[in-house]
């Protein structure tokens, strides 16, 4: 396994999928329950510095388990 690779394709999908939440499910939720109580809490802020290593993490299992698998692209028949 080439861990060069693995890093660059871990962060690039980690990034896009962080972006990809927050456009399509964090701005759309903050939009309709946009409440000072709920947004604006100090503990908010240490739960998003817990949840921010996880479209990461998910990112690079599912790049080690293609790997193993030998998955290197979606074959059409």
């Amino acid at each position: 396994m080439n861990w060069m690779r693995l890093l660059e394709v871990t962060v690039a999908a980690g990034i896009v999928s962080t972006f990809s939440d927050y456009f399509l499910a964090g701005d759309w939720l903050h939009k309709r329950f946009a409440y000072q109580e709920v947004w604006r809490t100090p503990a908010r802020n240490w739960a998003m510095a817990l949840i921010a290593p996880l479209p990461f993490l998910t990112s690079g299992a599912f790049a080690v388990l293609a790997s193993r698998l030998d998955i290197h692209s979606i074959r059409s028949q």
